[in-house]
C-alpha cells in the first residue's frame, strides 16, 4: 500500500464514513489470562463510545511508511489451510462471528504478544464501498462496483490511570478520582487485507508499530506467517556502518556530505506517493561516486554483509531495500561534536564547509539574512 491508498482508508474511520460493522475484543492480564471477552454490532454503541473506538482504529493507519507502517506480503507457506492467513481470512469472511475462530486468534496472541502488563486485543470488521475514480482523479461515488471487506486488529495497553482530585458536581467538592483502568493508543496493530491498487489483496496486510524498533517479531510471525520487517533503526544503522568501511580513510567531511546530498536529491525524483527505495547495487554506485577506493568497492559484497546480515541479525540472503527517508533526514543535517549540535536545512549544505582555522579544525557556516542569537537579531561585527 503506498501513502495514498492508506489515507483513503484512513479517512473512512470517521463519525460521518466509518465502516465499521462489529467489533469484539479480550481483555489480558499480565499473567496472560483472559479477563473478559466482547461483541458488539458497531452501530448500537453509544455516540462517545462510537467515536473512542474509531480513534483507536485510525491509528493504526497512522504514521510514517516503511516505519511505523510496514507493507508485508505472506510467503506461499503461509497461506496453506492451518496457516496464519488462512486464520484471518476465516475472522473476515465469519464477519467476526465464529466464536471459535475469535478463540483460537486470542490464545496465538496471547502465546506470541510480548508484554509485560494488561492489555485489549480489539477486532473491527469493516466494509469499504470502493467509489470509482473519473479522468480528474475525483471520486465517483455512484459508480462503485467493489467493496474492500477487512478487518482491523488493535493490541492496546491498558494502565491503571494516576491517582489525582477530580471535582464531585453532585457533592460540589473534590474528591480522589476513583481509579480506572485505561485503554490506550494501540502499540501494535494491522490491517488484512492490504489494499493495493485500490483493491483487497489477500496475499498482503499492513502492519503498525508505534515504536518501530519494538517490532514484536515472534508476534508477526506467528499472527501474520511474515518475516519481520528490516526496521528503519536498522536500515540507518546499517548503511552508516557500509559508509564507513567503505570510504575508509576517504571517509571525511567532505565525502559523507557529498552522499547524504546525493540521497536528497533521490528523494525529491520521488513523485508518487511510495516511499523510495535503493537497493545494494544502488548503494555501491553511490559510494563508488562519491571516491571509495577501489580496494574497498572490491570488498563491498563481504562490507554490505557484514552491514547487514550480520551486524543487524537480518537473515543472510534476503534482498532487502532501503527507504531513503530511513537512511537520511530530507528536512534537516545534523553535525555533531562532542561540544555541540548543529542542525541545516538538508537543502541549503552549500552554507557548509569544513576548514582548518588558526590551525584547529572548523566548521565554516555562510549566514545569509537575518542572524539571531537567544532571539536577538545580532549585527555584523565589524573588523
Amino acid at each position: 500500500m503506498n501513502k495514498k491508498e492508506i489515507l483513503e482508508i484512513k479517512k473512512q474511520y470517521t463519525t460521518e464514513r466509518f465502516p465499521l460493522l462489529r467489533i469484539c475484543g479480550c481483555y489480558v492480564d499480565a499473567d496472560k489470562n483472559k479477563k473478559t471477552e466482547f461483541v458488539s454490532n458497531f452501530l448500537s454503541l453509544d455516540e462517545e463510545d462510537i467515536f473512542k473506538y474509531l480513534e483507536i482504529f485510525r491509528s493504526i493507519l497512522s504514521g510514517k511508511l516503511e516505519k511505523n507502517l510496514q507493507n508485508m506480503q505472506f510467503p506461499l507457506e503461509s497461506e496453506e489451510k492451518d496457516a496464519p492467513q488462512h486464520l484471518l481470512l476465516g475472522i473476515r469472511d465469519s464477519k467476526l462471528k465464529n466464536p471459535e475462530l475469535l478463540e483460537e486468534f486470542y490464545d496465538r496472541v496471547i502465546e506470541s504478544y510480548n508484554y509485560a502488563g494488561n492489555y485489549l486485543i480489539l477486532l473491527g470488521y469493516a466494509v469499504y464501498d470502493i467509489p470509482g475514480r473519473g479522468t480528474d482523479n475525483t471520486e465517483q461515488f455512484d459508480s462503485s462496483d467493489e467493496i474492500f471487506e477487512h478487518i482491523l486488529c488493535c493490541i492496546c495497553p491498558v494502565h491503571l490511570a494516576k491517582p489525582c482530585l477530580s471535582y464531585q458536581k453532585e457533592k460540589d467538592c473534590f474528591e480522589s478520582r476513583k481509579l480506572d483502568w485505561i485503554v490506550e493508543k494501540p502499540s501494535n496493530g494491522f490491517l488484512f487485507p492490504a489494499f493495493n491498487d485500490r483493491a483487497s489483496d489477500i496475499h498482503g496486510a499492513l502492519y503498525y508499530a508505534k515504536k518501530p524498533e519494538e517490532n514484536q517479531d515472534v508476534f508477526i510471525v506467528n499472527i501474520l506467517g511474515c518475516e519481520p520487517p528490516f526496521t528503519a533503526g536498522n536500515q540507518k544503522k546499517a548503511f552508516q556502518n557500509m559508509i564507513k568501511e567503505t570510504l575508509g580513510d576517504q571517509c571525511n567531511f567532505f565525502n559523507v556530505l557529498a552522499i547524504h546530498e546525493n540521497l536528497f536529491d533521490k528523494e525529491y525524483l520521488n513523485e508518487d506517493a511510495t516511499a523510495m527505495q535503493i537497493q545494494k547495487n544502488d548503494i555501491r554506485n553511490i559510494l563508488e561516486e562519491t571516491g571509495a577506493p577501489d580496494e574497498h568497492l572490491a570488498n563491498f559484497d563481504g562490507i554490505y554483509e557484514e552491514a547487514t546480515y550480520k551486524e543487524v541479525g537480518i537473515p543472510c540472503g534476503k534482498e532487502l531495500s532501503f527507504a531513503l527517508d530511513n537512511i537520511t533526514d530530507t528536512k534537516k543535517l545534523e553535525i555533531k561534536t562532542e561540544d555541540f549540535t548543529l542542525q541545516v536545512n538538508a537543502a541549503r549544505t552549500d552554507l557548509i564547509q569544513e576548514k582548518i582555522v588558526d590551525g584547529k579544525r572548523s566548521i565554516v557556516i555562510i549566514v545569509e539574512g537575518r542572524l539571531e542569537l537567544e532571539g536577538v537579531e545580532v549585527k555584523t561585527q565589524e573588523k
